[in-house]
């Protein structure tokens, strides 16, 4: 059990997992028949799935599931789960940016830090030392970060020497090898307050610039980042899994 800097045990089954589904899939282009992003197949289960069932592995049994385009396909599948999950589904009356979408799920989430995590990848972190590091750092925010030798068309985070977020750069500012975001962070009550509410707003690009130089840390983990944003990425993940036999 994990104790924080104001007495509260960050015990994976009081934590809550927020997963950002709501994402519309253009670049994916699975077709209008096709259902969201997260649920596309992966060796004959949704990609949410996997990610659910990685994430359970430590602990973590309640999950809220952010979603938007195509919100029922999601729902309708994960009302018949259990297993000891619990499934909680807030859905976007509009698109709302994964800023917007975590600020419309605030009322379901129960525990004083929540673990958020995008849908539509996956990157195995060791999820106890994540929780550990940002309680350690008494941090606001923690954000996952893994190394690419060639950035392309990801953003790019730099820390200072105490792990501290000094800044980001855009898609394709940077050259060589760098830190990009692994869609996986931990976030304060506190933090999650100042998302103003019923607006569009993006996490990367609007709430976490906010708290640069704040009590905001980076995690490095040397884990590979792995997306379905893409035709091209979505067969790469489905080879991944084949060979490791999923997660």
């Amino acid at each position: 059990m994990i104790q924080t800097h104001d007495g509260a045990n960050l015990d994976p089954e009081n934590v809550d997992v927020a997963i950002l589904c709501g994402g519309l899939g253009t670049r994916l282009n699975l077709g209008e028949d096709a259902p969201p992003k997260p649920m596309a197949e992966l060796n004959d289960r949704p990609f949410l799935d996997l990610l659910i069932d990685y994430i359970s592995g430590f602990g973590f049994r309640r999950f809220i599931l952010c979603s938007g385009f195509k919100s029922r396909a999601i729902e309708s599948y994960y009302k018949k789960k259990g297993g000891g999950r619990v499934y909680l589904v807030s859905h976007e009356p509009k698109p709302l940016g994964t800023g917007g979408a975590l600020k419309n799920a605030e009322t379901l989430i129960s525990s004083g830090r929540v673990l958020v995590c995008n849908g539509d990848s996956i990157c195995q972190v060791d999820l106890l030392d994540f929780l550990n590091y940002h309680a350690k750092n008494n941090a606001d925010i923690t954000v996952a970060l893994t190394a690419m030798p060639d950035p392309g068309d990801y953003g790019v985070t730099r820390l200072d020497a105490d792990g501290r977020v000094i800044n980001f750069l855009e898609k394709g500012q940077a050259q060589g090898p760098a830190l990009v975001n692994a869609g996986v962070y931990v976030m304060d009550r506190s933090a999650l307050a100042q998302i103003p509410g019923d607006a569009k707003i993006s996490l990367e690009y609007e709430v976490f610039p906010r708290f640069v130089k704040r009590r905001f840390f980076g995690y490095v983990t040397d884990a590979p980042l792995i997306d379905i944003g893409t035709p091209e990425r979505l067969e790469s993940a489905r080879k991944f899994f084949s060979k490791s036999n999923e997660l």
